[in-house]
């Protein structure tokens, strides 16, 4: 066995929803590694265990699927919610008519379509940063998965999924689109600022 100091470096290095933040200390031939879920987490564990998790949440941010109905909402709640306000809630859902907005694991909004609740809601999603904008990501199978896939149903990405708006937190079936590269190319993207890029949707 190698002897600590001999160790790989995993500082920066991202295993599920945990980022190695720093180095904590060696004991008994093992290092262990300072350690931060998405959800604001913090835990100490050895470099086999962090590099080997096969959950993709922690016990703070395990799926509780929370559903909300809209109407229980008070109205400044309801307004925030329906304009995208992020920080409000974590793992939660909150059905309004044909649309849910959804919270992830770090407490972004996003959205989709009620119809597809049953299969959204069995996962915990997270904000991912992906060139350069905002997608909303879980792991399914042992794999990184896009909301956008699941609600195509491109698990396996046989094609190429559009978002027509540009914005990849909106996963409703009305803006998403299967296209080649060279349409994909030609559909410019919406400033990094921009988050849900929407006003309430009726």
């Amino acid at each position: 066995m190698k002897h600590p100091s001999k160790r790989i470096d995993l500082t920066t290095q991202r295993y599920q929803s945990w980022t190695v933040i720093s180095y904590a200390y060696a004991k008994a031939n093992r290092v262990y590694w300072n350690c931060l879920c998405d959800c604001g987490a913090t835990r100490i564990m050895p470099s086999d265990t962090v590099q080997n998790l096969k959950n993709h949440y922690c016990k703070d941010c395990k799926p509780r699927n929370d559903i909300i109905l809209a109407h229980t909402l008070n109205d400044e709640q309801l307004r925030l919610v329906t304009h995208g306000v992020k920080g409000l809630y974590k793992n939660t859902f909150i059905i309004a008519g044909r649309v849910v907005y959804a919270y992830t694991s770090n407490e972004e909004c996003f959205i989709f379509d009620t119809d597809d609740l049953e299969k959204v809601k069995k996962h915990v999603w997270r904000r991912k940063e992906m060139r350069g904008g905002w997608y909303v990501a879980t792991i399914i199978g042992g794999k990184e998965t896009y909301l956008h896939t699941l609600i195509m149903n491109n698990l396996a990405r046989e094609k190429r999924v559009d978002h027509i708006n540009r914005n990849k937190l909106d996963n409703r079936k009305s803006t998403l689109r299967y296209c080649t590269l060279q349409k994909n190319a030609f559909n410019p993207g919406l400033p990094r600022t921009n988050t849900l890029g929407y006003k309430r949707i009726q």
